[in-house]
């Protein structure tokens, strides 16, 4: 089995989306190639007819999301195609986002890789390339993309200004401001795709989930009410 470059002979350019929950306890992937058009070449096709057809969700014999951790250990590996596993919907309602499942989460903040695998299917019959004149049978399509998590670090500064408001503690705002501070940094780095700084910046992330609320000794004179 060897990796073929999403697009090459008209193959699959799969894409996947993951959102961790509010509460940092889950993973939801979705699929979201979109649908086959002249903007989007190499997205899912609903067309049964079209021959040869790589990028019908019946061309393929396995397709998984394989997350590891920024060590390099392997901590998902989810198969969402391989019949009779399918959280795939029927091929008619194929849209521009389909949410395939859910795993457990309750991981550090971090940089973690995501890879989305499609392995097309080694004997043709009457899916993808019968005759494999493309090429494709046994092959694989797959995107590979860097993700930093900081669900844990959302909530922690959304505490922090919740402490202060709640007793108008000036230690309390600052740890806020520097938390939302570092979370921005490590956020446009993300954004630029900057893995590099993002990475170093894994100190930020744990920085601000070490943040805590400071008791103030002295009512603080202002709108709050202390």
């Amino acid at each position: 089995m060897s990796f073929i470059p999403s697009g090459f002979n008209g193959a699959l350019s799969p894409k996947l989306n993951a959102c961790v929950s509010q509460d940092c306890q889950n993973i939801t992937f979705s699929d979201v190639t979109l649908l086959s058009s002249p903007a989007n070449p190499f997205g899912w096709t609903t067309d049964d007819s079209e021959t040869p057809r790589p990028r019908i969700l019946t061309a393929f014999s396995d397709i998984r999301i394989i997350v590891t951790s920024s060590t390099g250990e392997e901590i998902i590996n989810q198969l969402v195609y391989c019949p009779p596993i399918n959280y795939f919907p029927a091929v008619n309602n194929f849209t521009d986002n389909m949410p395939l499942a859910t795993a457990p989460w309750n991981r550090p903040d971090g940089v973690y890789s995501f890879i989305y695998r499609c392995t097309y299917r080694n004997n043709g019959s009457n899916y993808g390339d019968p005759d494999n004149s493309l090429g494709l049978q046994g092959h694989y399509v797959e995107q590979v993309f860097n993700k930093v998590i900081t669900c844990n670090s959302e909530n922690t500064v959304k505490d922090l200004w919740l402490k202060y408001l709640n007793d108008c503690c000036g230690s309390n705002k600052h740890n806020a401001l520097e938390a939302e501070a570092l979370l921005f940094a490590v956020q446009a780095a993300a954004s630029c795709a900057d893995e590099y700084n993002a990475s170093r910046i894994k100190d930020a992330l744990d920085r601000i989930i070490a943040l805590d609320s400071s008791k103030c000794n002295v009512c603080q004179h202002s709108k709050c009410k202390c």
